[in-house]
């Protein structure tokens, strides 16, 4: 029976020589020192390195434990362990079978100086741990094709695992819990990811921006500042079920909710209004609930409060956006709020965060969203003469209203005639989508609002992540583009030849066309078609904008891809193409998991990170030359979320402000929070430091920055 691995037992490795075990389980001691597991972090000369086997009758934090002769990464094997502590019954000693000869040339204490002493951070630049109840149930029945689901149907059916599995993968675990349980949850997930702090694991801080969602105005009668949800004579609340976007909202008929949804609107939250400060403990708001045993619909209110006590009560680890919906500061709130709530302004909020797939242009154009067009022109200037930053969903899927189809009734005869079906002049659910992608949330909608602000500090999230769009040749970017009126001319010459589901072969009608000479047209998962490659869009914005950029969040960069012409194509190929001849995408990209997103497909959070890790090398192998070397995830996940969030702006005055915001917590070890706020701000003020980032930037050129402890860059 072979020994079980600690922390500080070393490893072999045939390529690089070897090194200590770096992380454990430290609720797990043997012989005095924390047990190792599989998946834990090891010190190799040339980067960090991971056990890669373990005993799986033996289970150590959820994972098999480590022994002696179990495999690395790096085709090593664990070399020590504790001889008084015998785990399994056969060794796994294959792996410390090798001819391969020791690497000596780069051992830590050759290496360049640029490449030591940095401190052991991590951040990922998107992720949500607002409630799933937050969201009303009118776009959510929309999701379920009509179904008049309810809540407590929603959440009985996440409650059950194989049909929880079946809708939604691993997300209906998590979906149901309140915001600050969810917030939890992402804690101790993102504990998991520690092996990326190398030898410096007891100084690891793993930082989370993550998104609150105002959901309640996720309707067209948002725009004359209508909450989603109303209530009659007798209280009883109700939605309006819409025929088209023209008719009169008192005409529409009433769909009344069940008792489960019937819970307090923000209106009627005014008594804690005086008392309203950063922070307030959630139980406050659990006694309006009417039913106890249920899980309910959570406001926009209690959503913002729980985020904040959790950040709280976890300081540094999670870094939240304020959720800015335009519509509701038509007639509810002041313009200004958000602005009290950030980090600036004595608040948690380190930036701010859009949705306008919700209902609203970027840049409004209709004579409907007039009013919200006056709230989001003075955000946007407001935003850019204060450097604040903002990011934007964009992908043509993800949460949406369930009005979204019925839009284009509000625009212009003109406008209209652009988008009707180019036969039989019809304006049927795919022209109504092409119609709100291309004004709601193509990147294209946003050119027009950095046209008026050249200095936004803006992320459009995603980088479109589908499956589809990412077909999109870049040797196309080069390439004109159609104009809406091309596009439609195309669109009637395809279905002259090839019926109408020509956007199925486009790629072999497109050499053919009258337009070939331009770049082909985009074609996403839904079969909308875009005039400009969404992809393509982002790119010549980072290039036009010295303050915009991209996250490569619920983008499995790592997987593959089905490509036109019907073979599988790894994401990663493609952003080589696009970095090879747009290398200014390596200062704009920032890594995000969009967790718990990613659990519909069933993806867990340490293996995004892992698999995304694998992916950026072999980026950059297939780069070679100048970006052989250049450790791209240390730049994604480090490097440029600090200088788009402008953390080093911040975080001082956020380390004041979360001292405040745990004083006012109701109860909790506040001595704890407090000391592990004054460490993880020393871990996170040395990396954002103005001369520390330029090292950084210098070194991850030259391989994986490597993370000590404070004696490395105090």
């Amino acid at each position: 029976m072979p020994p079980s691995a600690r922390i500080t037992d070393g490893h072999t490795c045939p390529v690089h020589g070897g090194g200590p075990i770096c992380v454990g389980d430290a609720t797990i001691i043997v012989g005095n020192v924390p047990a190792a597991r599989l998946g834990d972090g090891l010190i190799c000369p040339c980067g960090p390195d991971l056990i890669a086997q373990g005993e799986n009758t033996v289970i150590f934090g959820n994972m098999p434990a480590a022994r002696i002769g179990d495999s690395t990464a790096h085709g090593g094997a664990v070399a020590q362990g504790c001889p008084t502590v015998l785990i399994g019954s056969t060794a796994q000693t294959e792996a410390l079978k090798t001819d391969k000869p020791f690497c000596e040339k780069c051992p830590y204490e050759q290496r360049p100086p640029e490449l030591e002493g940095f401190p052991p951070v991590i951040i990922d630049a998107h992720m949500h741990i607002q409630s799933g109840n937050c969201a009303p149930l009118p776009p959510l029945r929309d999701k379920a094709m009509g179904l008049r689901i309810d809540r407590g149907t929603v959440n009985f059916m996440a409650g059950v695992p194989l049909l929880s599995s079946l809708m939604v993968g691993d997300m209906g675990e998590v979906a149901p819990e309140p915001t600050h349980v969810v917030g939890e949850r992402l804690i101790s997930e993102n504990n998991g990811i520690d092996f990326l702090a190398g030898g410096a694991g007891g100084y690891f801080v793993g930082v989370s921006i993550v998104l609150t969602m105002d959901m309640d105005f996720c309707h067209l009668d948002a725009y004359e500042g209508l909450h989603i949800y109303q209530e009659d004579e007798e209280g009883r609340r109700w939605y309006a079920n819409r025929k088209d976007g023209t008719q009169r909202y008192e005409d529409c008929r009433r769909v009344y909710l069940d008792s489960n949804e019937d819970l307090p609107m923000d209106h009627e939250e005014t008594e804690l209004q005086a008392q309203e400060g950063p922070i307030d403990s959630s139980r406050q708001f659990d006694r309006y609930l009417k039913d106890q045993r249920s899980n309910c619909f959570e406001t926009w209110r209690q959503q913002r409060r729980r985020t904040e006590m959790v950040a709280a009560q976890n300081p540094l680890r999670l870094l939240p956006l304020y959720h800015y919906e335009p519509r509701r500061y038509i007639k509810l709130e002041q313009p200004d709020a958000p602005f009290k709530n950030l980090v600036e302004n004595g608040g948690l909020y380190v930036g701010l965060k859009m949705y306008t797939s919700q209902g609203y242009m970027p840049k409004e154009s209709t004579e409907r969203g007039k009013a919200t067009g006056e709230v989001t022109r003075a955000f946007f200037s407001r935003l850019a003469s204060e450097d604040l930053p903002l990011q934007t969903h964009c992908t043509p899927e993800g949460w949406y209203t369930h009005h979204r189809k019925l839009y284009i009734d509000l625009a212009s005869e003109e406008v209209r005639e652009q988008y009707k079906h180019p036969i039989d002049g019809s304006l049927d659910d795919r022209e109504r989508m092409q119609y709100f992608q291309d004004h709601f949330v193509h990147p294209e909608a946003w050119r027009l609002v950095l046209q008026d602000n050249p200095s936004l500090r803006l992320c459009l999230a995603h980088w479109a992540s589908d499956d589809k769009l990412w077909r999109d040749s870049v040797a196309d970017f080069k390439k004109p583009t159609l104009t809406r009126a091309e596009l439609r001319e195309f669109q009637k010459w395809a279905i002259g030849r090839s019926g109408s589901r020509y956007y199925k072969n486009i790629h072999e009608l497109w050499p053919e066309s009258p337009f070939a000479g331009k770049a082909m047209p985009s074609v996403d998962a839904k079969d909308t078609i875009y005039a400009k490659s969404w992809i393509r869009s982002i790119v010549e914005l980072c290039g036009e904008y010295p303050n915009f950029y991209t996250d490569l969040s619920y983008l499995p960069i790592f997987n593959k891809y089905k490509s036109w012409a019907g073979d599988e194509q790894p994401y990663w190929q493609q952003l080589v193409d696009v970095l090879r001849d747009y290398p200014y995408m390596v200062d704009k990209l920032m890594f995000g998991t969009d967790w718990y997103m990613i659990l519909m497909d069933k993806h867990g959070y340490r293996k995004w990170y892992e698999e995304t890790i694998k992916a950026l090398e072999e980026v950059s192998t297939a780069l070679e030359g100048q970006w052989s070397a250049h450790f791209l995830f240390h730049q994604f996940a480090l490097i440029n979320p600090i200088k788009f969030y402008r953390l080093d702006k911040i975080v001082d005055k956020l380390k004041d402000n979360l001292t405040a915001a745990i004083g006012k917590l109701d109860g909790g070890d506040k001595a704890k929070m407090l000391s592990d706020l004054e460490r993880r701000h020393q871990v996170l003020a040395a990396a954002c430091d103005k001369a520390r980032m330029s090292r950084m930037q210098s070194a991850v050129k030259q391989g994986p920055l490597r993370f000590t402890g404070p004696e490395g860059w105090l």
